[in-house]
Protein backbone atom coordinates (compact mmCIF):
# COMPACT_ATOMS: atom_id res chain seq x y z
CA UNK A 1 0.00 0.00 0.00
CA UNK A 2 1.37 3.30 -0.57
CA UNK A 3 0.13 6.96 0.44
CA UNK A 4 0.66 10.43 -0.71
CA UNK A 5 1.15 12.99 1.51
CA UNK A 6 0.36 16.88 0.94
CA UNK A 7 1.96 19.09 3.20
CA UNK A 8 3.30 22.44 3.09
CA UNK A 9 6.70 24.98 5.00
CA UNK A 10 3.96 27.46 6.64
CA UNK A 11 5.03 27.00 10.06
CA UNK A 12 6.11 23.65 11.60
CA UNK A 13 3.02 22.34 12.46
CA UNK A 14 1.86 20.56 9.20
CA UNK A 15 5.38 18.94 8.78
CA UNK A 16 5.04 17.27 12.41
CA UNK A 17 1.50 15.85 11.50
CA UNK A 18 3.31 14.67 8.34
CA UNK A 19 5.85 12.95 10.67
CA UNK A 20 3.81 11.45 12.65
CA UNK A 21 2.16 10.23 10.17
CA UNK A 22 4.72 8.72 8.11
CA UNK A 23 6.24 6.95 11.50
CA UNK A 24 2.86 5.39 12.02
CA UNK A 25 2.21 4.11 8.23
CA UNK A 26 5.50 2.80 8.29
CA UNK A 27 5.05 0.93 11.08
CA UNK A 28 2.23 -0.97 9.66
CA UNK A 29 4.38 -1.75 6.32
CA UNK A 30 3.24 0.96 4.00
CA UNK A 31 5.02 3.36 2.18
CA UNK A 32 4.82 6.85 2.24
CA UNK A 33 5.90 10.01 0.39
CA UNK A 34 5.74 13.13 1.75
CA UNK A 35 5.45 16.74 -1.06
CA UNK A 36 4.58 20.43 -0.80
CA UNK A 37 3.12 20.59 -4.71
CA UNK A 38 4.24 24.85 -4.27
CA UNK A 39 7.23 24.28 -3.41
CA UNK A 40 8.24 21.64 -6.07
CA UNK A 41 6.45 23.77 -8.74
CA UNK A 42 7.36 27.21 -7.80
CA UNK A 43 10.34 27.32 -5.01
CA UNK A 44 10.99 30.95 -5.15
CA UNK A 45 7.41 32.05 -5.15
CA UNK A 46 6.77 29.60 -2.21
CA UNK A 47 9.29 30.71 -0.17
CA UNK A 48 8.58 34.09 -0.75
CA UNK A 49 4.91 33.58 0.05
CA UNK A 50 5.96 31.57 3.01
CA UNK A 51 8.17 34.77 4.12
CA UNK A 52 4.76 37.24 3.74
CA UNK A 53 2.91 34.75 5.84
CA UNK A 54 5.19 34.56 8.47
CA UNK A 55 6.16 38.70 8.46
CA UNK A 56 2.26 39.14 8.18
CA UNK A 57 1.61 36.97 11.31
CA UNK A 58 4.22 38.61 13.14
CA UNK A 59 3.98 42.73 12.07
CA UNK A 60 0.24 42.45 10.89
CA UNK A 61 -1.83 39.97 12.46
CA UNK A 62 -4.75 42.36 12.16
CA UNK A 63 -5.14 42.13 8.57
CA UNK A 64 -3.87 38.28 8.58
CA UNK A 65 -6.65 37.70 11.29
CA UNK A 66 -9.67 40.03 9.35
CA UNK A 67 -8.69 38.17 5.95
CA UNK A 68 -8.91 34.52 7.91
CA UNK A 69 -12.62 35.54 9.80
CA UNK A 70 -13.97 37.16 6.21
CA UNK A 71 -13.10 34.23 4.01
CA UNK A 72 -14.21 31.57 6.93
CA UNK A 73 -17.42 30.67 5.55
CA UNK A 74 -16.69 31.02 1.71
CA UNK A 75 -18.21 28.24 -0.46
CA UNK A 76 -15.84 25.58 -0.02
CA UNK A 77 -15.78 25.42 -4.03
CA UNK A 78 -14.66 29.30 -3.98
CA UNK A 79 -13.14 30.42 -7.39
CA UNK A 80 -10.60 31.91 -4.73
CA UNK A 81 -9.61 28.64 -3.12
CA UNK A 82 -8.99 27.05 -6.54
CA UNK A 83 -6.63 29.91 -7.76
CA UNK A 84 -4.49 29.81 -4.52
CA UNK A 85 -4.05 26.14 -5.16
CA UNK A 86 -3.71 26.15 -9.05
CA UNK A 87 0.27 26.56 -8.68
CA UNK A 88 0.58 22.98 -7.58
CA UNK A 89 -1.45 21.05 -9.81
CA UNK A 90 0.66 19.55 -12.45
CA UNK A 91 3.33 18.75 -9.28
CA UNK A 92 0.28 17.02 -7.83
CA UNK A 93 -0.63 14.89 -10.85
CA UNK A 94 2.79 14.14 -11.55
CA UNK A 95 3.53 13.07 -8.05
CA UNK A 96 0.22 10.78 -8.89
CA UNK A 97 1.38 9.47 -11.62
CA UNK A 98 5.24 8.42 -10.48
CA UNK A 99 4.31 6.92 -7.24
CA UNK A 100 0.34 5.75 -7.98
CA UNK A 101 -0.82 6.30 -4.35
CA UNK A 102 -3.70 4.24 -2.41
CA UNK A 103 -4.62 7.29 -0.61
CA UNK A 104 -3.81 10.88 -1.03
CA UNK A 105 -3.70 13.04 2.39
CA UNK A 106 -4.18 17.00 2.53
CA UNK A 107 -2.49 18.35 5.68
CA UNK A 108 -2.99 21.82 4.30
CA UNK A 109 -5.76 24.06 3.93
CA UNK A 110 -5.84 24.66 0.26
CA UNK A 111 -7.37 22.64 -2.63
CA UNK A 112 -5.15 20.72 -4.36
CA UNK A 113 -6.94 17.64 -4.35
CA UNK A 114 -9.82 19.57 -6.22
CA UNK A 115 -7.88 20.20 -9.33
CA UNK A 116 -6.45 16.60 -8.97
CA UNK A 117 -9.42 14.81 -9.12
CA UNK A 118 -11.02 17.33 -11.99
CA UNK A 119 -8.22 16.02 -13.74
CA UNK A 120 -9.28 12.41 -13.30
CA UNK A 121 -12.80 13.27 -14.17
CA UNK A 122 -11.51 14.82 -17.15
CA UNK A 123 -9.39 11.64 -18.15
CA UNK A 124 -5.99 13.59 -18.47
CA UNK A 125 -4.02 10.77 -16.62
CA UNK A 126 -2.44 7.82 -17.75
CA UNK A 127 -5.73 4.74 -18.21
CA UNK A 128 -3.75 2.61 -15.51
CA UNK A 129 -3.70 5.64 -12.33
CA UNK A 130 -6.38 4.72 -10.56
CA UNK A 131 -8.53 7.45 -8.26
CA UNK A 132 -6.63 6.94 -4.66
CA UNK A 133 -9.01 7.83 -1.20
CA UNK A 134 -9.08 11.80 -0.75
CA UNK A 135 -8.29 12.24 2.64
CA UNK A 136 -8.05 15.87 5.07
CA UNK A 137 -6.54 15.81 8.42
CA UNK A 138 -7.76 19.18 9.85
CA UNK A 139 -4.65 20.84 12.21
CA UNK A 140 -6.51 23.56 14.09
CA UNK A 141 -9.19 23.39 16.26
CA UNK A 142 -11.61 25.80 14.20
CA UNK A 143 -13.42 25.40 11.26
CA UNK A 144 -12.95 27.19 8.02
CA UNK A 145 -14.15 26.93 4.16
CA UNK A 146 -10.59 26.32 2.82
CA UNK A 147 -9.95 23.30 4.75
CA UNK A 148 -13.23 21.66 3.37
CA UNK A 149 -12.09 20.76 -0.31
CA UNK A 150 -14.56 18.96 -2.84
CA UNK A 151 -14.22 15.65 -4.34
CA UNK A 152 -12.81 14.47 -0.82
CA UNK A 153 -13.56 11.22 0.34
CA UNK A 154 -13.34 11.75 4.00
CA UNK A 155 -12.11 14.65 6.48
CA UNK A 156 -10.32 14.35 9.97
CA UNK A 157 -11.33 16.07 12.40
CA UNK A 158 -10.30 17.13 15.65
CA UNK A 159 -12.86 17.02 17.96
CA UNK A 160 -16.58 16.19 17.86
CA UNK A 161 -17.32 19.69 18.94
CA UNK A 162 -16.74 20.27 15.40
CA UNK A 163 -18.98 17.99 13.29
CA UNK A 164 -22.35 19.96 13.40
CA UNK A 165 -20.11 23.29 11.81
CA UNK A 166 -17.79 21.36 9.33
CA UNK A 167 -20.72 19.69 7.73
CA UNK A 168 -22.74 23.22 7.27
CA UNK A 169 -19.33 24.12 5.04
CA UNK A 170 -19.01 20.57 3.20
CA UNK A 171 -21.82 20.74 -0.13
CA UNK A 172 -24.85 18.88 0.45
CA UNK A 173 -24.33 16.98 -3.12
CA UNK A 174 -20.61 15.96 -1.09
CA UNK A 175 -20.90 12.68 -0.02
CA UNK A 176 -17.65 13.08 2.43
CA UNK A 177 -17.37 11.15 5.76
CA UNK A 178 -16.20 12.79 8.80
CA UNK A 179 -13.97 10.63 11.47
CA UNK A 180 -13.36 12.54 14.94
CA UNK A 181 -9.52 11.61 14.96
CA UNK A 182 -7.79 14.15 16.80
CA UNK A 183 -4.55 15.74 15.45
CA UNK A 184 -2.11 13.17 14.73
CA UNK A 185 1.23 13.77 16.89
CA UNK A 186 4.89 12.39 17.50
CA UNK A 187 5.11 8.84 19.02
CA UNK A 188 6.41 10.51 22.26
CA UNK A 189 2.97 11.57 23.18
CA UNK A 190 1.54 8.97 23.25
CA UNK A 191 3.64 7.09 25.45
CA UNK A 192 2.49 7.31 29.60
CA UNK A 193 5.77 8.32 30.69
CA UNK A 194 8.60 10.12 29.03
CA UNK A 195 12.40 11.65 29.47
CA UNK A 196 13.79 14.67 28.47
CA UNK A 197 17.36 14.48 26.71
CA UNK A 198 20.61 13.03 27.95
CA UNK A 199 21.71 14.87 31.34
CA UNK A 200 18.08 16.34 31.91
CA UNK A 201 16.19 14.69 34.34
CA UNK A 202 12.54 15.58 34.03
CA UNK A 203 10.31 12.62 34.19
CA UNK A 204 6.52 13.41 33.05
CA UNK A 205 2.98 12.53 34.96
CA UNK A 206 -0.12 13.10 33.29
CA UNK A 207 -1.92 13.13 36.17
CA UNK A 208 -3.45 16.04 37.48
CA UNK A 209 -2.00 15.76 41.43
CA UNK A 210 1.63 14.72 40.29
CA UNK A 211 2.02 17.89 38.24
CA UNK A 212 1.24 21.03 40.44
CA UNK A 213 4.66 21.35 41.85
CA UNK A 214 5.96 20.98 38.45
CA UNK A 215 8.08 24.12 36.73
CA UNK A 216 6.06 26.86 34.57
CA UNK A 217 6.95 26.06 31.05
CA UNK A 218 7.31 28.86 28.33
CA UNK A 219 7.07 27.49 24.66
CA UNK A 220 6.14 30.44 22.28
CA UNK A 221 7.39 29.33 19.46
CA UNK A 222 11.08 29.65 17.95
CA UNK A 223 10.45 32.15 15.08
CA UNK A 224 11.65 34.95 16.95
CA UNK A 225 11.81 37.06 20.23
CA UNK A 226 8.44 38.05 20.37
CA UNK A 227 7.60 41.79 21.73
CA UNK A 228 7.56 41.90 25.50
CA UNK A 229 9.16 38.76 26.42
CA UNK A 230 10.72 39.95 29.38
CA UNK A 231 7.55 41.60 30.57
CA UNK A 232 5.93 38.38 30.09
CA UNK A 233 9.06 36.41 32.00
CA UNK A 234 9.43 39.15 35.54
CA UNK A 235 5.37 38.58 34.89
CA UNK A 236 5.73 34.63 35.11
CA UNK A 237 8.59 34.98 37.35
CA UNK A 238 6.88 37.07 40.21
CA UNK A 239 3.96 34.25 40.37
CA UNK A 240 5.90 31.39 40.45
CA UNK A 241 5.11 30.15 43.84
CA UNK A 242 8.63 28.33 44.32
CA UNK A 243 8.46 26.74 40.71
CA UNK A 244 11.18 27.26 38.03
CA UNK A 245 10.25 29.58 34.93
CA UNK A 246 11.73 26.94 31.87
CA UNK A 247 11.94 28.64 28.54
CA UNK A 248 12.34 26.31 25.74
CA UNK A 249 14.24 28.24 23.17
CA UNK A 250 14.68 25.42 21.11
CA UNK A 251 17.43 26.86 17.95
CA UNK A 252 16.78 29.97 18.29
CA UNK A 253 20.38 31.57 19.82
CA UNK A 254 19.00 35.42 20.33
CA UNK A 255 16.09 34.18 22.42
CA UNK A 256 18.32 31.80 24.56
CA UNK A 257 21.21 34.71 24.95
CA UNK A 258 17.73 36.91 25.76
CA UNK A 259 16.50 34.44 28.85
CA UNK A 260 19.99 33.14 29.84
CA UNK A 261 21.26 37.46 30.59
CA UNK A 262 17.68 38.17 32.35
CA UNK A 263 18.32 34.64 34.41
CA UNK A 264 21.16 36.38 36.09
CA UNK A 265 19.75 37.49 39.04
CA UNK A 266 16.83 34.96 38.61
CA UNK A 267 17.71 31.90 39.59
CA UNK A 268 14.42 30.06 39.14
CA UNK A 269 14.52 31.30 35.36
CA UNK A 270 15.79 28.73 33.20
CA UNK A 271 16.76 29.05 29.58
CA UNK A 272 17.02 25.39 27.58
CA UNK A 273 18.16 25.09 24.30
CA UNK A 274 16.81 22.97 21.83
CA UNK A 275 15.04 19.44 23.03
CA UNK A 276 13.40 16.29 21.58
CA UNK A 277 11.44 15.25 24.01
CA UNK A 278 9.05 17.91 24.43
CA UNK A 279 6.55 16.01 25.72
CA UNK A 280 8.29 15.09 28.85
CA UNK A 281 8.37 18.46 29.83
CA UNK A 282 4.50 19.26 29.23
CA UNK A 283 3.71 16.52 30.85
CA UNK A 284 5.47 18.00 33.97
CA UNK A 285 5.00 21.33 33.90
CA UNK A 286 2.11 22.51 36.21
CA UNK A 287 1.03 24.88 33.21
CA UNK A 288 2.34 26.15 29.43
CA UNK A 289 2.74 29.32 28.33
CA UNK A 290 2.22 28.57 25.01
CA UNK A 291 1.59 30.13 21.20
CA UNK A 292 -1.96 28.72 20.31
CA UNK A 293 -0.98 26.43 17.16
CA UNK A 294 -2.80 23.31 16.56
CA UNK A 295 -0.10 20.90 16.84
CA UNK A 296 1.11 22.47 19.95
CA UNK A 297 -2.78 22.66 21.37
CA UNK A 298 -2.85 19.12 20.97
CA UNK A 299 0.68 17.97 22.58
CA UNK A 300 -0.73 19.94 25.26
CA UNK A 301 -4.23 18.49 25.74
CA UNK A 302 -2.52 14.83 25.30
CA UNK A 303 -0.15 15.57 27.56
CA UNK A 304 -3.08 17.02 30.33
CA UNK A 305 -0.60 20.64 30.23
CA UNK A 306 -2.90 23.51 31.40
CA UNK A 307 -2.85 26.45 28.90
CA UNK A 308 -1.86 29.92 29.23
CA UNK A 309 -2.23 32.36 26.00
CA UNK A 310 -0.70 35.78 25.59
CA UNK A 311 -2.50 37.69 23.24
CA UNK A 312 -3.43 35.31 20.60
CA UNK A 313 -3.57 36.70 17.23
CA UNK A 314 -7.11 36.96 15.27
CA UNK A 315 -7.51 33.91 13.07
CA UNK A 316 -6.48 30.21 13.93
CA UNK A 317 -5.02 30.82 16.98
CA UNK A 318 -7.52 32.65 18.63
CA UNK A 319 -10.05 30.15 17.81
CA UNK A 320 -7.80 27.40 18.78
CA UNK A 321 -7.15 29.63 22.17
CA UNK A 322 -10.90 30.18 22.66
CA UNK A 323 -11.64 26.40 22.24
CA UNK A 324 -9.48 25.33 24.71
CA UNK A 325 -10.70 28.24 27.34
CA UNK A 326 -14.13 27.21 26.59
CA UNK A 327 -13.49 23.73 27.25
CA UNK A 328 -11.67 24.61 31.05
CA UNK A 329 -8.28 23.44 29.80
CA UNK A 330 -6.59 27.22 29.75
CA UNK A 331 -6.89 30.94 30.24
CA UNK A 332 -6.27 33.56 27.85
CA UNK A 333 -4.42 36.55 28.69
CA UNK A 334 -4.55 40.52 26.60
CA UNK A 335 -2.35 42.03 28.52
CA UNK A 336 0.25 42.06 31.64
CA UNK A 337 -2.38 42.11 34.33
CA UNK A 338 -4.85 39.31 32.98
CA UNK A 339 -1.06 37.08 32.48
CA UNK A 340 -0.56 37.49 36.37
CA UNK A 341 -4.12 37.02 37.40
CA UNK A 342 -4.03 34.06 35.06
CA UNK A 343 -0.92 32.76 36.26
CA UNK A 344 -2.16 32.90 39.76
CA UNK A 345 -4.94 31.21 38.84
CA UNK A 346 -3.69 28.07 37.09
CA UNK A 347 -0.87 27.84 40.31
CA UNK A 348 -3.82 27.01 42.39
CA UNK A 349 -3.98 23.18 42.95
CA UNK A 350 -8.03 23.40 42.38
CA UNK A 351 -7.62 25.24 39.01
CA UNK A 352 -4.69 23.61 37.86
CA UNK A 353 -5.60 20.39 38.64
CA UNK A 354 -9.22 21.24 36.57
CA UNK A 355 -7.63 22.33 33.64
CA UNK A 356 -5.19 19.73 34.09
CA UNK A 357 -8.05 16.74 34.05
CA UNK A 358 -9.99 19.17 31.60
CA UNK A 359 -6.97 18.79 29.26
CA UNK A 360 -6.49 14.84 29.51
CA UNK A 361 -10.53 14.42 28.63
CA UNK A 362 -9.71 16.51 25.33
CA UNK A 363 -6.55 14.78 24.51
CA UNK A 364 -6.09 12.20 21.54
CA UNK A 365 -2.56 10.92 21.79
CA UNK A 366 -2.79 8.34 19.55
CA UNK A 367 -4.45 10.57 16.65
CA UNK A 368 -1.73 9.37 14.49
CA UNK A 369 -3.00 5.28 14.78
CA UNK A 370 -6.52 6.04 14.17
CA UNK A 371 -6.04 8.06 11.53
CA UNK A 372 -3.55 5.28 9.60
CA UNK A 373 -5.88 2.29 10.38
CA UNK A 374 -9.32 4.43 9.39
CA UNK A 375 -7.45 4.90 5.58
CA UNK A 376 -6.20 1.43 5.56
CA UNK A 377 -9.52 -0.02 6.50
CA UNK A 378 -10.99 2.39 3.44
CA UNK A 379 -8.06 1.05 0.77
CA UNK A 380 -8.69 -2.35 1.81
CA UNK A 381 -12.34 -2.32 1.65
CA UNK A 382 -11.97 0.00 -2.03
CA UNK A 383 -9.85 -2.67 -3.37
CA UNK A 384 -12.07 -5.41 -2.37
CA UNK A 385 -15.15 -3.28 -3.91
CA UNK A 386 -13.33 -1.62 -7.03
CA UNK A 387 -16.10 0.73 -7.85
CA UNK A 388 -15.61 2.40 -4.70
CA UNK A 389 -12.68 4.17 -6.53
CA UNK A 390 -14.20 5.74 -9.74
CA UNK A 391 -14.64 9.36 -9.72
CA UNK A 392 -17.97 10.46 -8.35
Amino acid sequence: MRVLLFTAHFGDGHRQVATALRTAFEAEGVEVEEIDCMRNAHPKYARMNEASFELATKYAPYIYGLSYTLTRTLNNDSWLWKLMSAGGQRTAEEAVVQFAPDAVLQLFPEHTLDHLYQTFASSRLPAHIKRPLAGVVLTDFSVHSRWFCPNSDVYYIPHDSFLDEARKVVRSTETADFVVSGIPLRAQFGTEFAVAREDTQVVGSCHPADRMSGHILVATGGRGVFNGLKDVLTTLYDQREGRDVVVMCGRNTAMLNLVSELAVNRPGLKALPFVENVASWLRSAAFAVVKPGGVTVAECLASGCPMLFYRPPLGQELDNAKWVTKFGAGRIATNLTELSSAARWLSQPENGNSASTSALSLGQADAATLVVKDVIHRVTTRQLNPAKSTVR
